[in-house]
């Protein structure tokens, strides 16, 4: 039996939604313990409505798009971009569910295989593990 899980997802690339909506639609879970939640930390609007299109038909038991309100990444000085990560996890933070027992995050360029939700939960819940991660 699956726990409560919230999918967490930063987006800042309107590139990579197709595949990223791809990926979700095969991921292996029980949707109606998993609630997915899109952070969009850029001005572009497109963006913010290809997510909110998504979740229109999503099965997720919950589903959410944030726009941060902060316009499209341009810093390329390491320091200013840790900084606005900082910012998006502190906000994203206060929108998980009180009763969730694990957060996955996943970047909007992140391939991930449709069974990494079945994989991680029997590692995370062996007790002796608090993180687990995957590149």
């Amino acid at each position: 039996m699956q726990p409560k899980i919230s999918i967490i997802i930063p987006v800042t690339r309107q590139e990579r939604l197709n595949k990223l909506f791809s990926l979700l639609d095969g991921l292996i879970c029980d949707r109606s313990k998993t609630e997915l939640i899109f952070y969009v930390d850029t001005d572009i609007l497109e963006v913010a409505n290809k997510c909110s299109k998504y979740i229109e038909n999503t099965l997720f038991t919950r589903a959410i798009v944030e726009v941060s309100g902060n316009a499209a990444p341009s810093e390329i000085r390491i320091a200013k971009r840790r900084d606005r990560i900082v910012e998006a996890h502190n906000n994203i933070k206060k929108l998980i569910s009180d009763d969730s027992e694990y957060v996955c995050g996943f970047e909007d360029d992140t391939h991930f295989p449709d069974n990494a939700i079945v994989e991680m939960i029997p590692i995370i819940q062996r007790g002796d593990i608090g993180f687990v991660e995957g590149v």
